[in-house]
């Protein structure tokens, strides 16, 4: 699934024809979609743009796992945005949804200036960020947990309070004229 969502965002030329390609390769041989697309660059299996497209795919995520064993998870995310181009694609597609994924970016940024200072490196932030899930943060002998609704979820609370639900609040006013963004908002 992470490579799927990488692959081809922010736009390289790579399409679904080539993913689905790379997908039925790795299903046929029982290995991941890496090593797939590994062993089909080396067979010479994609047309030309493709192949060109997915060996600088290739490169770029082969230079930031170097760059990323030399440098602290800071440096190492801030890399990551400007090579990938991923944040300039973001500032480039003006809406909420942008808006919301550029919010997020700050915050994962925010995160990772805290675990440089604790001299992490990107896999060491990676784990702890596994390990520091929401559910691990709640004190069960508590008779209240103030919660956001996102934070709630999945964690089987016998009885939950929603407040402050009016309109433009819950749903986010920035989601109103989206259906995808309702959407998002109901889920």
């Amino acid at each position: 699934m992470a490579f799927a969502r990488v692959v081809n965002t922010p736009a390289r030329g790579i399409g679904k024809t080539t993913t689905e390609q790379i997908d039925r390769y790795a299903a046929e041989n029982r290995i991941g979609p890496w090593a797939a697309m590994e062993r089909m660059l080396e067979e010479h299996s994609f047309p030309g743009r493709a192949e060109s497209a997915l060996s600088l795919f290739r490169r770029l995520i082969e230079e930031l796992s170097e760059y990323a064993a030399g440098h602290n998870v800071e440096e190492t995310l801030r890399e990551v945005l400007l090579r990938t181009g991923y944040r300039k694609m973001l500032e480039d597609e003006p809406g909420p949804e942008s808006d919301s994924r550029l919010n997020n970016l700050e915050e994962l940024l925010s995160a990772a200036a805290e675990g440089a200072e604790r001299g992490e490196r990107i896999k060491d932030f990676l784990d702890h960020a596994a390990l520091v899930a929401d559910a691990d943060s709640v004190d069960e002998r508590s008779a209240i947990s103030l919660l956001t609704i996102h934070n709630a979820k999945g964690l089987e609370f016998p009885v939950v309070f929603l407040a402050g639900m009016e309109e433009g609040l819950f749903p986010h006013s920035r989601s109103l004229n989206s259906e995808p963004a309702m959407e998002e908002e109901r889920r």
